[in-house]
């Protein structure tokens, strides 16, 4: 058996999702600051920075890793 160093990253792929894919569970901020206002630069501009998420058992969901705040927006700004 090998070990995994840290700095070892599994294989990763950019993939469009619908915010209702993603399954939003708790997150360690309990608030997000400003969010109307990062929800109309989304509607403007899109989601520049990706979300991080990790696939589930179920091939259509994915469990969000990083980006509380922008997938927040992104529901408020109602982005698909």
């Amino acid at each position: 058996m090998t070990d995994v160093s840290w700095t070892e990253l599994p294989e990763r792929q950019l993939v469009h999702l619908e915010p209702s894919q993603i399954i939003f569970e708790d997150r360690a901020r309990e608030t997000y600051d400003n969010l109307s206002e990062l929800a109309e630069s989304i509607k403007e501009k899109g989601v520049i920075q990706t979300l991080a998420v990790q696939a589930t058992e179920d091939p259509s969901r994915y469990r969000l890793l990083g980006g509380g705040r922008r997938y927040s927006a992104a529901v408020l700004a109602r982005l698909r």
